[in-house]
């Protein structure tokens, strides 16, 4: 039975299918000078004229991504940096109210992650 009805529906769909007809025309696009307005069909042609195409958009959607991809490394993936450092320093300690004079020589190491 369920199967019937949908030949039944199959074979009255068909012919509707072809109701445009091989003679078919598309319709003409819309024409900027609809209005009789001087100053809006002005407006109407800059506003075409200033609209980006698609490939243009579509460009710059590209450009767009390549940025967010060049900067992700420095905001998507951690960073590590690593730094070590020597040296060999003097002080006087007189400086630090010593009245016994000399002077005291040190090495400095430092390591910073």
């Amino acid at each position: 039975m369920y199967r019937k009805t949908a030949i039944m529906l199959v074979c009255l769909m068909m012919p509707t299918g072809c109701a445009v007809g091989p003679d078919f025309k598309s319709p003409e696009p819309p024409q900027t000078q609809t209005y009789t307005a001087v100053a809006l069909n002005r407006l109407i042609r800059m506003g075409l004229n200033g609209s980006p195409t698609v490939a243009a958009a579509q460009a710059a959607l590209r450009r767009a991504r390549e940025n967010m991809r060049a900067q992700s490394g420095t905001t998507w993936f951690p960073q590590l940096n690593l730094g070590l450092s020597a040296g060999r320093r003097h002080t006087n300690n007189a400086a630090y109210g010593s009245f016994a004079g000399g002077a005291t020589t040190f090495n400095l190491y430092s390591a910073s992650a």
